[in-house]
This record gives structure tokens, sequence and C-alpha cells, in this order.
């Protein structure tokens, strides 16, 4: 009984993670009538619900990778980059701090940060559709391995230059012209 519990409360979570997965990379495939307020709202609330979606995702063993697979193109991820680009303007770039042992200050990309996790997301939800327990191991290992590396820390950045800027603090408007 408390196996088939366990089993039951994974698949949740993997439905979970895939609802959220999908509706995002879904709404950064269709920008065109999106304010730019709307766009800046749903990003701060999608990148919190996927962040601690991320945390809470279980932990598996690492399964043999031949049935691993990446599917956004180069190409995918370069429109995906411009079109969040375009709706920002000139709110997609940020100053950040490269990494806190190296504290040189570095220009960066609202943008780059956003289709970097669409690319993470959608080969995640990509990966689930295909019809073989290797595919399905691999994408629910991967996309935990992946929030730890690379798309938690990314959703972290943009809560925190989005938060400042949807909700800045009265005389916090330091603005660095690049």
């Amino acid at each position: 009984m408390e196996e088939n519990r366990q089993a039951t409360d994974f698949d949740r979570q993997v439905v979970e993670m895939l609802t959220l997965a999908t509706e995002y990379f879904r709404f950064l495939e269709s920008l065109e009538n999106v304010s730019k307020t709307d766009f800046q709202q749903f990003i701060l609330k999608m990148s919190a619900l996927l962040y601690v979606k991320g945390l809470m995702f279980p932990e598996t063993e690492q399964p043999d990778e031949s049935g691993n697979e990446r599917f956004v193109t180069e190409e995918e991820w370069e429109n995906i980059f411009n079109a969040i680009r375009a709706k920002l303007e000139t709110d997609d770039n940020f100053a950040d701090i490269e990494s806190p042992e190296n504290e040189e200050i570095i220009k960066a990309s609202l943008a780059e940060l956003l289709a970097d996790v669409y690319q993470d997301m959608k080969d995640f939800a990509l990966l689930l559709t295909k019809p073989t327990q290797t595919a399905y191991d691999n994408a629910v290992y991967g996309i935990k391995q992946l929030f730890k590396s690379h798309w938690g820390i990314r959703l972290l950045t943009v809560q925190k230059v989005l938060h400042s800027r949807v909700y800045p603090e009265p005389g916090s408007n330091i603005e660095i012209d690049w």
C-alpha cells in the first residue's frame, strides 16, 4: 500500500511539473498579443511556481542515458530569445555579478535566462511524450538535475530583477547605461 501511494505521489509530481513546463513554454511561444506588463506579471508568478516545483521534485537514480534527447533547436531558442527581448525592449539588460567568487559586474539578459529555461522545460515535456520508459526516466532525472545546475538559478535571477522592476523601492531607480 505504501509503495503504491509513493508511486501515485511521484506521478502527481511529474504531472504537475509537466503542466507548469507546458504552460511556460506555450506562453513564450505566443507573446505577440501580450503586453509588457502582463508578460512581466506572468513570468514573476510562473518563475516562482516552477522554482518551488523544482525544489519539491523528487530525486531519482540516473537512468540509462540512451533514452536522453534534446529537442529545442538553436533556431527555436533564438526565436524565443528575440521575442522576449523585443517584448522587454530596454528592460532586457541588467547588471549582474558573475559569481560570488568573482565579483566582476557583467551585462546580463533576461531574454537569455528565460530562453534557457524555455529549452529545459520544452525538452522535458517533449521527452515525456516519447513512448518508452527510458525516455520517461531520463526526463524525470534530467529536469531535477537541470534544476540544480541550470534553470533553478536562472529563475531566481529573473525573479530578483523583475521583482525590483515591477515593485521598485522609492528612490531606487539606478540606471546603468550599457
